[in-house]
């Protein structure tokens, strides 16, 4: 009977281990995702910039022939 309850602790604690993990991997899931969306819009405005300079540059040798 002793022993019984030394487990029943045992996987109370070991369930509350598991909840932690499971909160902490949604919030690395979050952020994962949300780093992603940064990335998606700077390369979308990188493209943006490089789209005009390319614009500009074909633009010049455009005039200069």
């Amino acid at each position: 009977m002793e022993n019984d309850d030394v487990d029943m602790l045992g996987a109370d604690n070991n369930e509350a281990d598991l909840d932690d993990m499971k909160k902490r991997l949604k919030e690395m899931e979050d952020e994962a995702a949300a780093l992603r969306e940064m990335q998606a819009k700077v390369e979308k405005e990188m493209g943006s910039v490089q789209g005009l300079r390319l614009k500009s540059s074909f633009g010049k040798m455009g005039k200069t022939v």
